[in-house]
């Protein structure tokens, strides 16, 4: 918000309609724009105040689909779409799946589909449907990079057969050869539902956008429109939101040149783009400095951490090759790891409990891997004291038992003393 309104006051020309702020949800969206009306209703003289609030409404802050939702309405004749399409939102379009589904299948028992004979072989009708549900959650990686495609197929494999070992055999190959026709035997049903209704998905609004920045003229015309571009949560970005915010930075592809094959469209115009310095920072929840930004600024919000979580499809792969490319380039980068809010004696402990998980050796191919970097306690230490002395869990009761017969002796009373746990399972030890 704060770095938002510094813009507002020191950019000379700018224009709200100029700054793109991506959030991830449509309540936090919200919150932005109710939280720069009562900045600017405070900071700001009248004639600058009736200004911004009169652009607030049009101001591009929102998700990155409602982002794209926006500007494929207003270019939705280069696409050739309905323009009185619908977008559904998740539930809604799980629900149209959901139905399909279970038509499709009813139709394939009868007709005696051979691939669905073969599955239901060896695994359940529920087993099949929730394999079908799980295989629409990550549609975006479904029909794209076959390597990608396979990868998923084949983890979906081994987590139902009972020796994951055997999904490289011949038999899970099968199966799941089996389970992908099935799969596009649906989702072709699911696709010429919504042309007929003139509705779309979250996955179409991406796969249209990235079709509305191939065409050179809008490409290079939003590039210049957008001066600013903020992005919250970037460590749940997938790999064709990443892209998207790519397409429209128009100094990126000339920031990370050494690190990508001059081999696009994109790239072969952006050397007709003027040169221009840009700065790319990456902040947690700090007000920073817009900085002297000749070109356009692209300012992300992340936590490295939260990405193995894979929210909505987001590929923990995506943020960290981010990260890794921008970090060698002409890039402010800012860790904010101090922490003012917890105890010392706790953070020491956190530090060496978390030191140990994420700083394991993991294969390349594995999405779990994430570096940490320790926290520095700001907050004053308070009397307190904490204890990772125990060698297993058996042995936890048996410590804090000790501990709590010594402060007894000490003179304390056992009403002092309060013991809090996460859940009933071990009260008896």
């Amino acid at each position: 918000v704060h770095r938002y309104m510094r813009i507002l006051d020191s950019v000379s020309g700018i224009d709200m309609t100029n700054i793109v702020a991506i959030t991830f949800t449509k309540k936090a969206a919200g919150e932005l724009k109710n939280r720069l009306a009562s900045l600017i209703d405070i900071q700001l003289d009248r004639k600058q105040k009736d200004l911004w609030l009169s652009q607030l409404p049009n101001a591009y802050i929102s998700t990155i689909h409602g982002f794209c939702h926006r500007l494929i309405k207003k270019y939705g004749s280069v696409l050739d779409l309905d323009p009185q399409f619908v977008v559904m939102d998740g539930d809604q379009a799980m629900i149209v799946w959901n139905h399909i589904m279970d038509t499709y299948l009813l139709n394939a028992q009868l007709a005696k589909n051979e691939f669905l004979k073969q599955f239901l072989l060896h695994f359940s009708f529920a087993q099949l449907k929730q394999d079908l549900i799980r295989l629409f959650e990550r549609r975006d990686q479904m029909g794209r990079a076959e390597d990608a495609e396979n990868e998923l197929l084949s983890d979906f494999m081994a987590s139902i057969l009972e020796d994951p070992n055997l999904k490289t055999t011949t038999h899970a190959i099968h199966l799941t050869s089996c389970l992908k026709n099935l799969f596009f035997d649906c989702f072709e049903l699911y696709s010429e539902w919504k042309t007929e209704e003139s509705k779309y998905d979250y996955s179409d609004l991406m796969e249209n956008m990235l079709v509305l920045l191939g065409h050179k003229t809008i490409r290079l015309d939003l590039q210049k429109k957008f001066r600013f571009i903020m992005v919250d949560e970037c460590q749940d970005t997938d790999d064709f939101q990443w892209e998207i915010i790519r397409l429209l930075c128009r100094d990126f592809d000339s920031l990370l040149a050494k690190d990508r094959k001059p081999d696009s469209e994109v790239e072969a115009n952006n050397k007709d783009v003027k040169q221009q310095k840009e700065s790319v920072l990456l902040d947690e929840d700090r007000e920073t400095d817009v900085g002297q930004i000749t070109g356009q600024n692209l300012f992300l919000v992340g936590d490295m951490k939260q990405s193995i979580y894979s929210f909505r499809g987001a590929n923990p792969r995506v943020y960290a090759s981010v990260l890794d490319k921008l970090k060698g380039s002409n890039v402010l980068y800012v860790n904010l790891n101090e922490n003012f809010r917890t105890q010392p004696r706790v953070i020491e402990g956190i530090n060496k409990l978390f030191q140990s998980v994420f700083n394991k050796t993991y294969p390349d191919s594995e999405p779990r891997y994430v570096r940490y970097d320790s926290l520095i306690a700001c907050r004053q230490q308070k009397e307190g004291n904490l204890f990772f002395n125990s060698t297993s869990i058996e042995q936890e009761p048996h410590d804090m038992a000790r501990w709590m017969l010594s402060k007894f002796k000490d003179g304390h009373s056992w009403q002092d003393m309060a013991l809090l746990f996460r859940r009933k399972t071990r009260l008896d030890v």
